[in-house]
């Protein structure tokens, strides 16, 4: 996921994925960001329906990505060097959904 500011449209974009979204505002934006949806993270039936299992979730500023500008004083400072704390959870495989049959 990637958020940046577009000078000449002059609005906000937000990449996910394959999807990328324009907005007026920040807030608008952050609020995209804030919504994860149809992020497939590993093969549908990997998991055992209705066994519990534990995930972790934590996210970080891609220094790399950051513009020339920005980039430069990121090398030379680690207060460039942002992650979030672990995110625990536990959950219970839901059933697989059936696939639906040809159309004729």
């Amino acid at each position: 996921m990637r958020i940046y500011y577009h000078l000449l449209l002059r609005r906000y974009v937000v990449e996910t994925g394959y999807i990328t979204k324009t907005t007026a505002t920040l807030d608008e934006a952050l609020a995209i960001l804030g919504r994860v949806e149809n992020w497939q993270v590993m093969e549908r039936g990997t998991l055992k329906t209705g066994q519990r299992y534990d995930a972790r979730l934590r996210l970080r500023l891609d220094t790399a990505k950051l513009p020339k500008p920005l980039s430069i004083g990121a090398v030379t400072s680690d207060k460039w060097e942002l992650a979030t704390p672990w995110y625990n959870w536990s959950f219970d495989a839901p059933p697989v959904p059936t696939p639906l049959p040809p159309l004729p």
